[in-house]
């Protein structure tokens, strides 16, 4: 059977594989002392930075576009686990898909790529990588589960099950406010919403 025509698990990599907490700090402690993301990241966008501390949101801004700070990112923990145990599930009835969004291309998507092909080696598990590039990230038509830590892109989703991974800037958003969707579900990390997809039968036993 062609796992194509049954849908794909689509995964984000910001905030869900790789791990930005703390990343900034490096680069604004000078100028916002006591800078925690759970502290002044409430939103995406990061409103509160953007308006008090323009030059250090700055700052931040170039390093999404930033190729070494692209590739230096760390992966959360467990992320390879997850990935081996979704593969066992997904056999051959879902396509896994690591689709991934940046604001640049060239060097920053050089790093991007060569950050998923690492993992792809240290897991050993055959996924695809789609790269958006632009101001916004495009929308899959055959995603059937999707795990993302961005509201807004869960919201444009028509994917069946859908997975918001908690980060500070989704902190005041809960399962009703992801979109139209079979099933709605806040995990901590990606490995958790592996383990509880492990537990939808009708996904991995037909209904």
């Amino acid at each position: 059977m062609d796992k194509l025509k049954l849908g794909q698990v689509e995964i984000d990599v910001d905030g869900v594989l790789a791990n930005m907490d703390g990343s900034y700090t490096p680069y604004i402690i000078d100028i916002i002392p006591d800078f925690t993301e759970e502290k002044y990241i409430t939103e995406w966008s990061m409103p509160q930075v953007a308006n008090d501390y323009p030059e250090a949101f700055e700052r931040v801004k170039k390093l999404w576009v930033d190729a070494d700070f692209i590739y230096s990112l760390p992966r959360f923990e467990k992320v390879v686990d997850g990935l081996q145990e979704l593969q066992s599930l997904c056999k051959n009835k879902l396509e896994i898909v690591i689709h991934t969004h940046l604001f640049d291309g060239g060097a920053v998507y050089d790093s991007r790529y060569k950050w998923l092909e690492d993992l792809r080696e240290d897991s050993k598990v055959d996924y695809t990588i789609d790269i958006s590039v632009g101001d916004t990230k495009k929308t899959k038509t055959n995603t059937k589960i999707l795990i993302e830590d961005s509201v807004r892109n869960l919201q444009k989703s028509n994917a069946e099950y859908k997975f918001l991974v908690r980060r500070c800037h989704n902190r005041n958003y809960n399962e009703s406010d992801l979109g139209n969707c079979r099933k709605a579900f806040v995990v901590s990390s990606f490995y958790e919403a592996v383990q509880k997809l492990k537990n939808i039968k009708e996904l991995w036993d037909g209904e």
